[in-house]
């Protein structure tokens, strides 16, 4: 059995150790505290025009890198007008949330390109947002605040070269229709000129239709009120001119079916008959009328 002395002895040994690891310790903390801390220098913000940041985006669809600017528009100060153009890291999904870039951006997602700094900045009303639907639908932005002669000029009663707007933009959209849910997507019955129209919508992540994609269109149902049992086996996929052409006006969409043209009617031109021709018809020809008329001739000559 350990007497006391010898349980004394182990017990300064390990007060030593003790010791030394604290002056250790102490010496330790005396260097870093006397150690600068490095702050990571927080970027700047570049402030390209939107054209130039609009363009970049295009150009890092087509390289590997992927380094897509902020977007993020500044509404006010010095800078006002133009974008952060700071690398993003942030990017919206179809469910309106903000995910890591990975990949490719489609251009309807460029507007919610976002650097750390801007990730809380503009939202789904962002002027980025509105300068990005007017670049993709085709207007300059440069020259929105210009004047249209040619819009000017259709006020003033000229409609020579201008579109009018009633024809140019449909009157009305399209009733909502009828929602019915499937594994992958959804189906919309859509009424609209005496038909019921399918119209399929991808399914998001969160089980919701997807309708920022345009939809594709399956086909129709003969009459306003599509029975939601059986308008599959009652749908037509092969739609005519022009029952197309009118639903073209009032909604985009895409469709893989077949649009049946409406046939030529060849024109009906007169045939015209040669005037020879019918002065020859009109010429009597018969012998025996001939025959009639010199036999009387002859009675005058004997009296």
């Amino acid at each position: 059995m350990m007497d006391i002395k010898e349980l004394q002895e182990i017990v300064e040994e390990q007060n030593k150790k003790i010791e030394l690891l604290n002056e250790k310790f102490n010496e330790l903390e005396k260097k870093f505290k006397n150690t600068p801390v490095r702050k990571t220098k927080k970027e700047s913000a570049k402030n390209i025009d939107f054209e130039e940041a609009f363009k970049n985006c295009q150009e890092a669809n087509k390289s590997e890198s992927f380094n897509f600017p902020c977007m993020r528009i500044f509404k006010s100060g010095q800078q006002k007008g133009k974008c952060c153009g700071i690398t993003a890291v942030l990017v919206e999904n179809e469910d309106n949330e903000q995910v890591k870039i990975n990949g490719k951006i489609e251009e309807e997602f460029f507007h919610s390109l976002r650097c750390t700094s801007c990730k809380s900045k503009g939202g789904a009303n962002s002027e980025s947002k509105k300068k990005c639907t007017e670049k993709i639908k085709g207007i300059n932005v440069k020259t929105t605040s210009q004047v249209n002669e040619k819009a000017l000029s259709f006020l003033s009663g000229n409609t020579i070269d201008v579109i009018s707007p009633t024809r140019a933009i449909p009157s009305a959209n399209l009733p909502t229709g009828t929602e019915i849910e499937y594994d992958d997507h959804y189906h919309y019955l859509v009424p609209y000129e005496g038909n019921s129209f399918i119209f399929e919508h991808a399914k998001n992540r969160s089980g919701t239709p997807s309708l920022k994609k345009t939809p594709t269109l399956r086909g129709y149902v003969e009459g306003e009120e599509a029975d939601e049992d059986n308008y599959k086996e009652m749908m037509k996929e092969k739609i005519p001119e022009d029952i197309f052409n009118k639903l073209a006006k009032k909604k985009n969409f895409k469709f893989e079916g077949k649009v049946i043209k409406k046939p030529k009617e060849e024109p009906i031109v007169p045939q015209l008959q040669n005037r020879e021709e019918e002065e020859e018809e009109e010429e009597p020809n018969n012998d025996s009328d001939v025959d009639e008329i010199l036999a009387e001739l002859a009675q005058f000559d004997t009296e």
